[in-house]
């Protein structure tokens, strides 16, 4: 098992969440805060724990538990049973605070620690990939569903829940209000479907025989001049008028569908038009992805959700055990038209061999993507959202699509942001705002080894995990905050900082 030595209780609060990640990877964790954690016995005397059970110790190095008794006889004896059983890297340091490491206990000279300084996330990442590498034995009873157990349990809902208000980010992106709406009736000629001929240069879309646009009839029918195909009758309405005017809750739904719809048509036809390459989605919709030299580096510049500038990379590969594995993020669309007409954006990550030609095998790309974004956290998600929002923005800050001759859809760049009643204890935020910008290479950022050789391509990890089985385990204070205060199924929501 993993040992977690301490300052008890002045680090419980990261060896806690430290050790309910590492249960939650898998590892058989023994730790005085999380006792009975995935069945494990709690170990009252601490010396056999350590002496017969542990295979790595993990001392988590504070400028208190430099300091403090109980910490040093922990690491003093497992300093002698690496000695006796002749073990290498037994002990491994966990660096959490600013106490400079020459100043570090002397039995810690010469051992490499890991640096959790710069966010919990990355040194995480860091410490599984060296647990990894030493092959670390791992248990089933130790899982994202044991941690979910055991943080009911021992937690409950509201642990960590404050009353004072908070502002969170969110991936809804505000529209202006749109152009007119066109209803055109189509009509055929001859026999057969009467269906828009693909290609249109206009973004329309079609229920049953009534076609949704922002173009007008004559400029639609240029496009249907060599089918059968016409329009029989139109009318305009004001885009949200045709939603409020409809007759019943039925109607209001149904308008509001067709119209979400063509505002999504609009995105991904405006994606076309600016030469992003498009990945098949579900239900009809499509992704946008980054493709090699779309930018220097790589890389985006953009204003951050604290307001200072950033940078992500939205290219990247890892080496594997064939070669290269590059990853693209991208990024696809919806519209909504309640509580506010915005577009939602969700973000997505597909894989290439060249930096260009995606992987046609969708299960391959589900495996790539579970062992490439495993420790992808929520502001690495959130800077690449607003990343690529941000690129789409024309010179003046907003984004528009064209929908029709000299017509646009204009959206506002920056994210709709949201102030919840309750907030909650983020051991995090202060590491999230603190995160140091991404390398400018093409290689994906690793905190522990940039060039690491990875063992196992693109083989399954596992089947795949069911719905919310990870998100409960994580998640259950954020839970309970949504629950009494910031609700909505639709959105991802970011935490920036309390509001007071």
């Amino acid at each position: 098992m993993l040992f977690l030595s301490h300052a008890n209780p002045e680090d419980n609060e990261f060896t806690l969440w430290l050790a309910l990640q590492l249960a939650n990877e898998g590892y058989p964790v023994w730790c005085d805060l999380a006792k009975l954690l995935g069945g494990e016995r709690f170990w009252t005397n601490i010396e056999n724990a350590i002496r017969r059970r542990t295979v790595k110790f993990l001392h988590v190095l504070s400028a208190t538990s430099n300091e403090k008794v109980g910490p040093r006889q922990e690491l003093q004896l497992a300093q002698s049973v690496e000695r006796t059983e002749k073990l290498s890297d037994f002990i491994i340091p966990l660096h959490i605070d600013a106490l400079p490491f020459s100043d570090a206990n002397i039995l810690l000279q010469g051992i490499i620690g890991i640096s959790f300084k710069a966010g919990w996330q990355i040194g995480l990442a860091s410490l599984l990939r060296k647990l990894d590498e030493e092959k670390i034995p791992k248990k089933p009873g130790f899982n994202p569903a044991t941690v979910a157990d055991w943080w009911r349990s021992n937690c409950g809902p509201d642990q960590g829940i404050r009353d004072e208000n908070e502002e969170y980010a969110s991936n809804w992106f505000q529209i202006s209000e749109p152009p007119r709406v066109y209803l055109h009736s189509l009509k055929r000629s001859g026999i057969g479907l009467i269906e828009l001929p693909a290609g249109s240069p206009v973004p329309a879309y079609q229920d049953g025989i009534s076609l949704f646009s922002f173009a007008k009839a004559t400029e639609i029918e240029r496009h249907l001049q060599k089918s059968d195909i016409s329009i029989a009758r139109s009318d305009d309405f004001g885009f949200l008028d045709y939603i409020l005017q409809a007759p019943d809750d039925r109607a209001r739904r149904k308008r509001e569908s067709c119209l979400c719809n063509l505002l999504r048509i609009a995105w991904e036809h405006s994606m076309v038009l600016r030469d992003f390459p498009q990945h098949a989605l579900a239900n009809r919709a499509s992704c946008s992805y980054f493709v090699d030299g779309f930018a220097s580096n790589n890389t985006i510049r953009f204003q951050g959700v604290f307001g200072r500038p950033a940078e992500r990379a939205m290219i990247g590969f890892k080496t594997v055990r064939n070669g290269k594995r590059y990853w693209h993020f991208a990024f696809s669309c919806r519209a909504i038209c309640r509580p506010m007409l915005a577009f939602v954006v969700r973000a997505h990550v597909v894989f290439s061999d060249d930096a260009r030609t995606l992987w046609s095998s969708a299960s391959r790309l589900h495996r790539a993507r579970r062992s490439q974004c495993k420790n992808w956290w929520n502001p690495v998600w959130r800077d690449r959202i607003l990343a690529a929002v941000s690129w789409l923005a024309h010179t003046d800050g907003m984004i528009r699509l064209p929908v029709a001759d000299g017509l646009c859809v204009e959206a506002c760049p920056q994210p709709v942001r949201f102030r919840s009643p309750v907030s909650y204890l983020d051991p995090q935020a202060e590491a999230d705002s603190a995160l140091p910008p991404e390398p400018t290479g093409d290689e994906e950022f690793d905190p522990f080894r940039l060039d690491e050789m990875e063992d196992d391509d693109d083989e399954d990890e596992d089947a795949t995990p069911a719905d919310g089985e990870e998100v409960e385990g994580r998640w259950s204070r954020w839970s309970a905050l949504r629950n009494r205060g910031l609700n909505s199924d639709s959105a991802r929501w970011w935490k920036i900082r309390g509001t007071g």
